[in-house]
């Protein structure tokens, strides 16, 4: 698996993960902050964002958690987030046109 599958998955994952607790009706939301903030999970979390940065390095994780936590809170819209890199400006306003961006900006680290 390349580091650009294991990011495409990882996105994949997500996003699953958080249709799932969006489609839990509203009078679970207590059960939905419990799951989120449970600390089993939490340090479920740490190791894998120690694994993922150790992977990635730091700046390519950094930039992969930005687009699924930062980003338009990780959902596609009309509008594109604009991301300015290396004199180049990318607007990314789906998966693919983002990892188009990481596939330029990031060439070294995904080898």
């Amino acid at each position: 698996m390349t580091k650009l599958e294991l990011i495409k998955k990882v996105i994949e994952w997500s996003r699953k993960q958080q249709e799932l607790l969006d489609s839990l009706p509203q009078e679970f939301a207590a059960i939905n902050e419990a799951i989120i903030d449970h600390e089993y999970l939490n340090i479920e979390g740490h190791k894998f964002d120690l694994a993922f940065i150790a992977v990635l390095g730091e700046d390519l994780a950094n930039d992969v958690y930005w687009y699924m936590y930062d980003k338009s809170t990780f959902k596609i819209t009309d509008t594109p987030d604009i991301v300015t890199a290396n004199g180049i400006e990318y607007r990314i306003s789906s998966d693919e046109e983002y990892y188009t961006y990481l596939e330029a900006e990031y060439t070294e680290e995904l080898t």
